[in-house]
């Protein structure tokens, strides 16, 4: 898959942090979280190319403003058969 899109991406220098949710968060701290990182995906014109990318590499982490588990959701209601582990995933870019 081409990845020339990432270029055009809203989360071109934004801490990557954002789009990772640590495993000892509290539900109300989870919420806040999804809802930053979806903040630049629910406006980003490359959305879609995003969030194929994380379903065809099989990548942890909020993608395309979904979540690991919603992305599993989508693969198996469309029969899609997932690749072996989710791989950790960066397709941010570094501020410079």
């Amino acid at each position: 898959m081409n990845q020339n899109w990432r270029d055009d991406a809203n989360c071109i220098g934004v801490d990557i942090n954002v789009f990772f949710l640590e495993s000892n968060l509290i539900p109300q701290e989870i919420k806040v979280k999804l809802a930053e990182a979806r903040s630049y995906c629910d406006s980003c014109t490359v959305q879609r190319q995003c969030l194929q990318y994380a379903i065809d590499e099989n990548v942890i982490g909020i993608y395309g403003g979904m979540t690991v588990d919603q992305r599993r959701g989508v693969k198996r209601s469309l029969g899609i058969r997932s690749k072996p582990g989710p791989k950790k995933g960066n397709i941010f870019h570094e501020v410079k």
